[in-house]
């Protein structure tokens, strides 16, 4: 079948460039001009390849350009692949892995606790003196250095009644007990507190006067 369509396409083929060639020789005086009628053949022959070879070369490198693009796609969905194995191979673990490092949280919890418990003792043994000492300050108005030394009580009995409550959150005694000791911290805050507003009133009177 292949061999038929072949030889009636040459048959074909032949036909066209007979009637063409006969056309361009119809005159005597066109024999003359065979010469040019074969170079200019051989031109439009010489073109039509080149345009096909483009082509066909044009064509080749998109396949060649697909085959890269699919051997990429490929090794990346091996490696997801792989990826996937691995996770699942491992995902059995880790709840063992999680149960296995029990211990080393509760160790670490200890030690977080630990750690706030050392850096409030000095707030905890100097509580008396730094209450005296800011009291002093306030009196003396030294308001900016009294109210950093409230900050730092504060913080420390909020930290101490914080760990409290994670450790045992209804021991309402020992929270009680700590509230008593840091019960002058809520005076020295009242005491500042009316010592701003006795120097806002003093400086608002001074205005006053300074506009009449």
């Amino acid at each position: 079948m292949s061999n038929l369509n072949t030889d009636a396409l040459e048959r074909e083929v032949y036909q066209t460039a007979f009637k063409h060639v006969s056309n361009m020789l119809q005159r005597p005086d066109q024999l003359d001009k065979i010469e040019q009628y074969k170079k200019r053949v051989k031109r439009n022959i010489n073109s039509k390849e080149s345009m096909l070879k483009t082509a066909m070369q044009t064509q080749l490198d998109g396949v060649k350009t697909g085959l890269i693009h699919l051997k990429a796609a490929a090794n990346d969905i091996s490696e997801i692949k792989n990826t996937i194995r691995l996770i699942e191979e491992t995902f059995p673990s880790i709840p063992m892995l999680y149960e296995k490092l029990k211990y080393v949280r509760e160790e670490s919890m200890k030690h977080s606790q630990y750690a706030v418990s050392m850096e409030n003792l000095k707030h905890i043994f100097n509580v008396p003196e730094t209450v005296a000492k800011t009291r002093e300050l306030i009196m003396e108005n030294y308001l900016l250095e009294a109210h950093l030394n409230l900050y730092e009580l504060e913080k420390s009995r909020d930290n101490l009644l914080f760990q409290l409550h994670r450790l045992a959150p209804t021991n309402n005694a020992d929270k009680n007990m700590l509230k008593h000791y840091y019960a002058e911290v809520e005076k020295l805050s009242e005491e500042l507190g009316k010592q701003l507003w006795l120097i806002i009133r003093l400086t608002l009177n001074t205005v006053r006067k300074n506009l009449r």
